[in-house]
């Protein structure tokens, strides 16, 4: 399991674990970039619980400053979500 509260992971091993982790504790804890926060944060395919069905673009930009809000838009409703098929079984090892 991954330590969210007291370790930053690189996007890559985020993805590979989006299964196994809070999408609020990744929002609160770790720096992301518009296109993660895109396909997965904001994502309700992979909100998965009724807090993380909560989460809004507010929420993101609040807590991940950095983020660039106009490409955050651009992306959320432009770009297809790449990742909308990740296989369970083999992204949660």
């Amino acid at each position: 399991m991954l330590d969210l509260k007291n370790k930053q992971y690189d996007m890559e091993t985020l993805r590979k674990h989006i299964y196994q982790v809070s999408l609020t504790e990744i929002l609160m804890f770790q720096k992301i970039d518009e296109e993660f926060a895109s396909q997965f944060i904001l994502n309700p395919d992979y909100q998965l619980t009724p807090e993380e069905e909560e989460i809004k673009m507010y929420d993101v930009l609040s807590h991940q400053p950095h983020l660039d809000k106009m490409k955050l838009i651009i992306m959320q409703y432009t770009n297809p979500t790449k990742y909308k098929h990740l296989n369970f079984e083999v992204d949660s090892e």
